[in-house]
């Protein structure tokens, strides 16, 4: 028998005692889908994401405008892109509303239709290996790189992507 307050011999106190707490955690992970490049899509290509499908890719050699909507995009039409001038060594597209892509960046659809969305102004200039987001006259999402310019044949190499229409 121990002293009053103290333990008995042979009794551990709890007062040193090592408590041992076991645990079970269980973690769920929700992985959203992050819009990505998309620009590895090809035509009639659907990404993982909720992205539309690229209804036309390809390079077009701009002297005046093209309709974006059709597939291929032709010169008559809607007005969907315009070579309006040049300006120094740049491109003046007028119009409709362009949106500059960050240098060095590769949108999206997302991305492109935030950009067109928020940041759209007209005209714009443009120099040569920069990119530029717009809505098409049809609803569509476009985006459209500037590979070169020939000032004296007053026209423009532009590579383009046209994703198809997301509606209303």
């Amino acid at each position: 028998m121990g002293f009053v307050g103290l333990p008995a011999a042979g009794v551990k106190s709890p007062v040193g005692a090592a408590e041992t707490v076991t645990a079970t955690a269980t973690v769920t992970a929700t992985a959203a889908n992050t819009p990505g490049d998309n620009s590895g899509e090809g035509v009639g290509q659907s990404p993982a994401s909720s992205s539309p499908k690229v209804q036309w890719a390809g390079p077009l050699l701009l002297d005046d405008s093209f309709d974006l909507d059709i597939a291929p995009p032709v010169a008559t039409g809607a007005i969907d892109i315009r070579l309006y001038s040049f300006q120094e060594q740049k491109a003046i597209f007028d119009y409709n509303k362009y949106a500059l892509v960050p240098e060095g960046e590769s949108p999206g659809f997302s991305e492109c239709q935030l950009l067109a969305t928020t940041k759209s102004q007209e005209p714009i200039a443009i120099a040569e290996g920069r990119s530029v987001c717009l809505h098409t006259d049809g609803g569509r999402v476009a985006l459209a790189t500037l590979n070169s310019l020939n000032i004296d044949a007053q026209t423009a190499d532009v590579t383009v992507k046209v994703w198809e229409e997301t509606g209303p």
